[in-house]
């Protein structure tokens, strides 16, 4: 039994699983379809991470950016502005989660101020999930977890930027070409 080829198999149709909300699986295999062999990849902590880390396909010249384990919520938007002053030819990508976005939402009004070419992915699912699965985990009771549903592409739009939702799984391969 070939466990390598049995768990690409897995992950291969975990990505393409069209289902609605749509699974951050889904965005992931998109992502890996429109990054560069030296793309930068900004991911925050939390699910983020899991996602990031578990479903992209990165290569040796590409830049993978996180906080690990020092908890730094909200760190994908700084550090994407960061990497576009570090790495100005390069493409750059962050990957956050709407609660670690709402913690440092101003500074993408900084990052259209200068007019920086990146592109951020908010993975919204209204609620703080790493920190629910460790309320689970512990056995105790899920408290201030939830948030209500954010316009996230509103507010970028407002902010001077672009903003883009998905809502349909056949339309993420689409989308994140667009905005890449």
């Amino acid at each position: 039994l070939n466990h390598k080829e049995t768990w690409d198999t897995w992950m291969k149709e975990d990505m393409k699983k069209e289902s609605k909300p749509i699974r951050p699986e889904r965005l992931m295999d998109a992502i890996n379809k429109v990054i560069h062999k030296d793309t930068v990849i900004a991911a925050d902590v939390g699910t983020s991470t899991v996602w990031s880390t578990r479903y992209l396909k990165l290569g040796v010249e590409n830049k993978f950016i996180i906080s690990s384990w020092l908890g730094t919520m909200g760190c994908a938007l700084p550090t994407a502005i960061a990497s576009r002053f570090a790495f100005p030819g390069r493409q750059v990508i962050g990957i956050t989660g709407d609660g670690a976005f709402e913690m440092v939402m101003q500074d993408f009004a900084t990052a259209v101020q200068y007019n920086l070419p990146m592109v951020l992915f908010v993975l919204n699912n209204e609620e703080l999930s790493f920190i629910k699965y460790e309320q689970q985990a512990a056995g105790e009771l899920e408290y201030g977890i939830d948030f209500s549903d954010m316009d996230f592409a509103k507010f970028a739009e407002i902010c001077g930027g672009v903003g883009l939702t998905l809502k349909d799984p056949e339309d993420v391969d689409a989308i994140v070409q667009t905005a890449v």
